[in-house]
């Protein structure tokens, strides 16, 4: 309804195109009118440029080929201590080195070493690569993080951090990504060292977003504290570990080390797929680009215009007073 009456503006300024000529006629104090009218459209331009800029570098999926069905892969080895629950395959390159104790639910399987293992860990390969390409081809500038992650609120896009990024190393621990009603929102977030969380960390979703769109590529280790509630795909070069009672839904993929499993549930959920045109969210939005509303932001380009004509019409209506006096 917004974007419906935003429509409307530029036939109500239609009937201003004779007036506007007429403003030629006035005294100085009609130019300094004109003149307020100016800044005020510069005012507003600038404020469009504000919130168009202010986006987010936007992330696409990651395309994980053969890895997609493992909840767990690794090249050295999967260690476990007492029980721990998988939803979806397990492998590594040394199948000797999976512990014990790892309940595989169906429709997943342990694969061992086998040729879909092998598979599996060239599309891991290509997957980092083809994350890390999302970051390396933006300005370092349009997507750099903060290296706590608590308490902070990320709309989707790319995210960067150079040195390790932590989770609940001060009072908040919590991080919330908020898709904005756009259920097939992307969030990848590239860290060149670590990932760590601490006890009792949370990585909650929020308008929609679903785990399956999360991507973490880290350039050595990712570490989950105890009680950590985390999601997303996370890819290491060297080795994921699962400290007590954690929880991941996503995925733990290792390129050249071990995953470390204690005590442990890995789900990764299924995508559910909006439409083209996204999922309402009741405000008459439809999809979010870079964590602003299209809709919205297109609602906004004609209300500003709108104002500058509404504006006009004012100034007009008020020389016409004055000249009737």
């Amino acid at each position: 309804m917004a974007l419906q009456r935003a429509l409307r503006i530029p036939s109500l300024l239609a009937g201003f195109g004779t007036e506007g000529k007429n403003m030629e006629r006035y005294t100085s104090g009609s130019r300094r009118g004109r003149a307020r009218l100016g800044v005020a459209s510069l005012t507003a331009f600038a404020l469009l440029v504000a919130v168009s800029g202010s986006a987010q570098a936007a992330a696409v999926p990651v395309p994980l080929g053969d890895a997609e069905s493992f909840a767990v892969l690794a090249h050295t080895g999967i260690t476990n201590s007492t029980a721990s629950t998988v939803w979806g395959d397990i492998g590594s390159s040394s199948p000797s080195s999976i512990g014990g104790g790892i309940t595989v639910l169906p429709p997943g399987a342990n694969h061992g070493g086998d040729a879909v293992t092998d598979a599996a860990r060239v599309s891991l390969y290509a997957a980092v690569t083809q994350a890390n390409g999302q970051t390396t081809s933006l300005p370092t500038t349009a997507f750099t993080i903060s290296a706590d992650l608590g308490g902070q609120v990320l709309v989707p896009g790319v995210y960067h951090q150079s040195s390790t990024m932590t989770l609940g190393s001060g009072e908040d621990k919590t991080l919330t990504l908020n898709a904005g009603g756009d259920p097939n929102a992307v969030w990848v977030f590239h860290g060149d060292v670590n990932l760590t969380s601490f006890t009792d960390t949370t990585v909650a979703l929020a308008g929609g977003a679903q785990a399956c769109n999360v991507y973490w590529v880290l350039g050595e280790d990712a570490a989950l504290g105890v009680r950590t509630h985390f999601v997303g795909t996370v890819m290491a070069y060297t080795s994921v570990t699962l400290n007590t009672n954690a929880t991941l839904d996503g995925r733990a993929l290792a390129q050249t080390g071990n995953v470390t499993l204690l005590d442990n549930i890995i789900t990764h959920s299924p995508c559910v797929i909006a439409g083209a045109g996204g999922v309402g969210t009741g405000d008459g939005s439809t999809s979010v680009v870079g964590g602003h509303s299209y809709t919205a932001l297109m609602a906004a380009t004609l209300l500003l215009g709108g104002l500058g004509g509404v504006g006009a019409a004012v100034l007009i209506r008020r020389r016409r007073i004055e000249n009737a006096s």
